[in-house]
């Protein structure tokens, strides 16, 4: 049962926000939401822990990761369906996706309550995105190539994930950059961010690189993966830390160049990490261009670059150019002001209307 947040206006819009438990992401749409006058309740899927031998099997068999897949979809629409059943909202947005039930349509279209689908996946490689999208009434996507897969009778439109200003900010005790590459984000299994990495740390020998990655368990397999990783390269640190959005905020703060690397199954999206960097003050090196956010347009307010030996390119010409990273930097915090999950959720309740 979704509990609701305190503070909540209570002449708003009562809007149930659920989705996976994915690094407090869901709390920060709330959060916008509140802050825009609505009365949001989270509702968190559950995700049971997987035991060891899950966990060598997820890694593994294809097989195995769909048969799992599939049995968290059918929990989270049954969570979905209990949730609209026991709440009266307004408005019930899933951020990522699943199925709605018979009967959690049934319930919505009695009490004129909204679906909304906000994927932060990508259609090309989770079917279900376009499999359930026609049974929503908005249908957002992160994704700009998304909006000609997804079916046309939904309306798909583009609304990219954002950052939330109480954790990501320009923190005035961090002027002295210590770190000159950073990156926050998952490793495992993500081979080109092992690559890039690697070559970084081999191509500037006098650089401090520093990575913060998803703590792992004990008996992991990926603890022998890190060592190969990391090798004898001095000038790298790698940590294995789940850090809160605060403390990757100061970690941002505190480097010199910050690096974003896509899930390969984006082709023209940008995620959270986009804005995370930007709104943290952070010069943001990436190997995405924006051109499809707005106020990015001219590329302006952040680095990217087209491939390895460019983005080696683009680092020694950082490094070396203290006042060009400041002044993009800064540029590219002030063009990001309006990517605030209040501005997501603003537009939301515009569209709800």
């Amino acid at each position: 049962m979704p509990q609701a947040r305190e503070g909540s206006h209570d002449g708003g819009r009562s809007i149930l926000i659920a989705g996976p438990p994915f690094r407090g992401y869901l709390e920060m749409i709330a959060h916008g939401f509140e802050a825009s006058g609505a009365r949001p309740t989270v509702l968190q899927w559950d995700y049971p822990r997987r035991s060891a031998w899950q966990e060598v099997m997820f890694y593994s068999s294809e097989g195995f990761r769909s048969r799992l897949a599939e049995e968290q979809d059918k929990r989270n629409a049954l969570s979905l369906e209990k949730a609209i059943k026991e709440t009266t909202p307004d408005a019930v947005i899933v951020v990522k996706a699943t199925e709605v039930t018979r009967t959690a349509k049934r319930l919505c279209a009695d009490r004129g309550t909204k679906l909304v689908l906000w994927a932060y996946d990508s259609a090309a490689q989770f079917p279900i995105i376009s499999r359930v999208a026609p049974d929503y009434d908005l249908v957002y996507t992160y994704e700009p190539a998304d909006t000609e897969i997804l079916p046309r009778d939904c309306s798909p439109a583009l609304l990219p994930m954002a950052y939330d200003p109480r954790f990501y900010s320009q923190l005035p005790d961090e002027k002295e950059k210590t770190i000159d590459i950073c990156f926050v984000g998952a490793i495992d299994p993500y081979p080109q961010r092992r690559k890039l990495i690697r070559r970084l740390a081999d191509r500037f020998k006098q650089a401090r690189i520093a990575v913060w990655s998803d703590s792992i368990h004990w008996y992991s397999h990926r603890q022998i993966r890190d060592v190969l990783f990391k090798g004898l390269r001095r000038n790298m640190q790698l940590t294995r830390n789940t850090l809160d959005h605060a403390e990757i905020n100061r970690v941002y703060n505190m480097s010199k160049i910050c690096l974003n690397v896509h899930h390969v199954q984006s082709k023209r999206a940008v995620n959270p990490r986009t804005f995370e960097i930007l709104g943290s003050g952070g010069l943001l090196l990436t190997d995405r261009g924006l051109e499809d956010i707005g106020g990015f347009e001219d590329g302006g307010g952040y680095v990217a670059h087209s491939g390895r030996e460019e983005l080696l390119e683009k680092v020694e010409d950082l490094l070396k150019d203290d006042d060009a990273r400041r002044k993009t930097a800064a540029d590219g915090h002030s063009r990001a002001a309006p990517h605030t999950y209040g501005e997501r959720a603003r537009r939301i309740l515009a569209d709800l209307r």
